[in-house]
């Protein structure tokens, strides 16, 4: 499968022109991470959309020609690459979902001892519990819809800490689904974790954005039966 994998990736380099060098894992790297690096230091996404979608779409780019060539890696160099990248969005400020925030306050709210099931943020309750996140959690006047794995995550990651924290988590669990995907096995098993370890999507919603997504993705792939590998796409 290896040696079946490796010529795969050898036609496609040649049908697509790309020469030696694009061969070259580092240069792929060195390429997602400039990307990565311009999302980083771009100022607000919703004011300059233009920018961020070009962005976007040549980290998308990159992924596939990533996922074409390096499916025969082994994960080592997948989750080096997929940390230094996540590690470089973890800095960014969130501004397109304000999601995060409300898994600060909720954490916040259990390590007071106090459920968030049970008072919304407006509540007097627990509105003066954490000033500097109430103006910029949303939806005030409901209560959590987290479910209870979720909640502990946030007392434990959000509670004490602040966005760096959480969003170092969110990135953890996110870097944790390339390595589920490897051990996947099957001739897909490859492909699929160099596509996620280099694609913007989870590197912007994860390590940018700080959202929770990739913790089900995560437990998902813990659940599936270990027989069942990925077939190659």
């Amino acid at each position: 499968d290896v040696i079946e994998n490796e010529r795969r990736d050898l036609r496609g380099v040649t049908r697509h022109g790309a020469g030696t060098v694009l061969s070259n894992r580092w240069f792929l790297l060195a390429a997602a991470e400039a990307i990565a690096l311009g999302i980083l230091v771009l100022p607000d996404a919703r004011t300059h959309l233009a920018s961020y979608l070009l962005l976007f779409l040549a980290g998308a780019a990159v992924s596939l020609l990533a996922a074409r060539i390096l499916s025969a890696s082994g994960p080592g160099f997948l989750l080096l690459a997929g940390a230094l990248l996540r590690v470089t969005l973890v800095l960014r400020a969130p501004d397109l979902s304000d999601d995060m925030f409300r898994y600060l306050w909720d954490g916040r709210v259990a390590a007071a001892g106090i459920s968030p099931y049970a008072s919304a943020p407006r509540d007097p309750a627990v509105s003066n519990l954490a000033p500097d996140l109430a103006p910029k959690v949303a939806h005030r006047d409901i209560v959590t819809v987290y479910p209870p794995v979720a909640q502990a995550a946030f007392r434990v990651f959000g509670g004490p800490g602040g966005p760096v924290l959480w969003k170092a988590f969110a990135a953890a669990a996110d870097l944790s689904v390339v390595a589920l995907l490897w051990s996947a096995g099957g001739s897909g098993a490859g492909f699929a974790a160099a596509l996620y370890a280099f694609h913007p999507l989870p590197l912007t919603e994860a390590a940018g954005e700080g959202h929770l997504d990739s913790l089900g993705v995560a437990l998902l792939l813990v659940g599936i039966d270990p027989e069942h590998d990925l077939e190659d796409p």
